[in-house]
C-alpha cells in the first residue's frame, strides 16, 4: 500500500494527464463520451500500472495484451446527434490507440452508438448481447471482435487500481464497485 503522499501525488499525475489526452486532438472529438474511454485507454497503455507499489504481477503488460489479441481494431462511432467519429485500437504491432483510420487494413471494424461503447467499457453491456441486438455491427472476425472486452475490461482494472478514480470523477464511465 502507498503511502497517503505517494497516492496523491499518483493521483494528481492521472489527473493531468487525463486532462492532456481529454485536450489531445489525436484521441478527442467534441461531442463524444467515447473520447474519454479513448484517453483513458491510450494513457494507461503507455503508463502500465504494473510499475506502480502494489499493482497485480498477474495483469498482463501491453506487449503481452498485443501478443495476446493480435488484432487492429477500427470503431465507427455516432453520438446522439448522429455525428459519426472514428477511432482505431492497435493491439497487433504497437499496441497504440488514436482518433481516425487505423494506420493499416484493420482486422475488426465495429459500428456503435456512442453510449452503447461507454457502457461497454464501463462494464454495464456485453457485448455477445450489443451483438445479437444489432446495436453494433461488425465486420470481420466475429470472435476476434468480441475480444475487445478484454482490452476493456483489463484497462478498467488497472483504472481501479491507479488510485481512487472515483475521488476526482473521471468523467463517469466507471461503475466503481469499491
Amino acid at each position: 500500500m502507498m503511502p497517503p503522499s505517494d497516492k496523491n501525488t499518483v493521483d494528481g499525475d492521472v489527473k493531468t494527464q487525463i486532462k492532456a489526452a481529454l485536450m489531445n486532438p489525436n484521441l478527442s472529438e467534441e461531442g463524444f463520451e467515447t473520447s474519454k474511454v479513448i484517453a483513458l485507454i491510450a494513457i494507461l497503455l503507455e503508463n502500465p500500472v504494473e510499475s506502480r507499489p502494489g499493482a497485480d504481477a498477474s495483469t498482463p503488460s501491453k506487449k503481452k495484451l498485443v501478443k495476446m489479441m493480435k488484432t487492429c481494431y477500427q470503431f465507427v462511432v455516432k453520438n446522439k446527434d448522429g455525428k459519426e467519429a472514428l477511432w482505431f485500437i492497435d493491439m497487433k504491432r504497437r499496441g497504440s490507440i488514436g482518433k481516425g483510420k487505423a494506420p493499416f487494413k484493420p482486422d475488426v471494424t465495429i459500428w456503435c452508438s456512442d453510449s452503447d461503447l461507454v457502457a461497454l467499457a464501463s462494464g454495464e453491456a456485453n457485448p455477445q448481447k450489443l451483438y445479437a441486438a444489432a446495436r453494433i455491427k461488425i465486420k470481420g472476425n466475429i470472435d476476434k471482435a468480441l475480444k475487445v472486452e478484454r482490452i476493456l475490461s483489463h484497462q478498467r482494472e488497472k483504472i481501479l487500481r491507479v488510485g481512487k478514480v472515483r475521488k476526482f470523477n473521471v468523467l463517469h464511465i466507471l461503475p466503481l464497485a469499491i
